[in-house]
C-alpha cells in the first residue's frame, strides 16, 4: 500500500525527507501520502516545484474536480499542504 512507502524507503535504497523538515522537495521525488479512501495512501511523482506550489503526476487518484491527472498542492517553505483526506508524509529521493 502507498501508505507504507515512506517508512520503508531505506529498504528500497531511497532517502526519505519528512514534510516540514530541513530538505525541500525536488522534481523527480516521490511524494508520499497517508490516508485517503480506505486509508491506503497515495504516491505520485513531483513534476514541478516553486516557492508556493508542488505539482505531482499520479494515476488512480479518483474522479471529480479535485482529482485531475496531476495534483497541485500548496507549499510554504518545506511544508507541502495535504489534500483533503490525506496527510503528506514527505518525499523519497534516489541518493
Amino acid at each position: 500500500n502507498a501508505n507504507t512507502w515512506f517508512a520503508n524507503a531505506s529498504a528500497k535504497g531511497l532517502s526519505a525527507f519528512t514534510n516540514g523538515g530541513s530538505t525541500g522537495p525536488r522534481v523527480g521525488d516521490v511524494l508520499c501520502l497517508s490516508g485517503g479512501s480506505g486509508g491506503y495512501g497515495h504516491v505520485g511523482i513531483i513534476t514541478e516545484v516553486s516557492s508556493t506550489q508542488v505539482k505531482m503526476a499520479n494515476q488512480n487518484g479518483g474522479t471529480g474536480s479535485f482529482y485531475p491527472i496531476g495534483w497541485t498542492l500548496s507549499r510554504s517553505g518545506n511544508t507541502v499542504s495535504s489534500p483533503s483526506g490525506y496527510t503528506v508524509q514527505g518525499w523519497l529521493r534516489k541518493p
